[in-house]
């Protein structure tokens, strides 16, 4: 992003800019995602879009900025819902969550879906680091997720939204065999950290 607004209006603008851009990409698929398209449908001029995102995998990596903004705080509606048993009946708890976050979530799944280069895949950055650091501080309200790291956290992410990538792929409510496969694998990867760590 070019510019990060503080002001109310800009915002606005900018929340108003990725809402169409979801919309284009659900509806069309990601060719339709282009400067002149995205200005009509969030009702700006092009000179406004250029204003915030330098070109269109910018907007795209704002998009997946705030898929992962809005996943933190689904997490953070959880810890504060909670009460946090066990690592295992957490991990459920986040992957039912998260998957119906993914099913309903505008544009996640055509990004997922997408070839195209500006559509796939994204650096490691700070709004990861948050969403892992606050899963990491909800497992160390379990009695078993003592020590439970954010780098832990991290590869249990990305197994996640891997698995994820194939089951909507295989079906667009996502496929169960699959799903049941990252719930297994998920909590296999708990116990084998639990070994490793002490």
């Amino acid at each position: 992003m070019r510019r990060k607004p503080s002001q109310k209006r800009g915002i606005e603008k900018i929340e108003r800019i990725l809402d169409a851009a979801t919309a284009l990409l659900d509806e069309q698929g990601p060719g339709a995602l282009t400067t002149s398209a995205l200005a009509a449908r969030a009702e700006v001029s092009v000179g406004t879009v250029y204003h915030y995102f330098a070109d269109r995998s910018a907007i795209v990596a704002a998009i997946i900025a705030r898929h992962l903004d809005r996943a933190t705080e689904m997490v953070e509606r959880i810890a504060g819902a909670e009460e946090v048993r066990d690592g295992a009946v957490l991990i459920d708890t986040l992957l039912d969550a998260y998957i119906q976050f993914c099913r309903q979530e505008p544009g996640l799944r055509t990004l997922w879906l997408s070839e195209e280069p500006a559509c796939r895949g994204h650096a490691v950055h700070e709004t990861d680091l948050r969403l892992a650091e606050t899963i990491r501080d909800l497992f160390a309200r379990a009695p078993d997720g003592a020590g439970v790291t954010a780098k832990e956290i991290l590869v249990s992410l990305n197994l996640t939204d891997s698995m994820l990538e194939v089951a909507f792929r295989l079906d667009p409510a996502g496929d169960e065999s699959t799903l049941a496969a990252l719930r297994h694998l998920v909590h296999e990867l708990f116990h084998y950290y639990q070994r490793t760590r002490g």
